[in-house]
């Protein structure tokens, strides 16, 4: 998967900063999660599939609307604001903050 270039990446940024959440964290795990690219998809080996801007897993919404920015950040936001209210970190939802690739915490 070839990356978006920086100034593709930053376009995004007052989409995702319409959220509570860090948006510095949120840019850099969009980009390790998509390479901002609106249309990545990827396969899990547990038959879900992650789509769009911040691979949002099929288990949260199986539709194609996962594609369109708007609607993928919003719901990336939904996802983090979640599992922050039981976890320490909505963040680890994420796994480039599980494994390292990128400091969420």
């Amino acid at each position: 998967m070839e990356a978006a270039g920086a100034g593709v990446c930053e376009g995004f940024r007052p989409l995702v900063a319409k959220y509570d959440w860090n948006v510095d964290i949120a840019m850099a795990v969009m980009k390790a999660e998509s390479g901002c690219r609106t249309n990545a998809l990827g396969y899990n080996t547990n038959g879900t599939n992650d789509a769009g801007l911040f691979q949002v897993n099929s288990i949260h919404d199986m539709t194609d609307r996962r594609y369109h920015p708007e609607y993928n950040v919003a719901l990336a936001y939904k996802i983090y604001a979640t599992r922050s209210k039981w976890d320490s970190s909505g963040w680890k939802a994420w796994s480039v903050c599980l494994n390292g690739k990128v400091k969420c915490y």
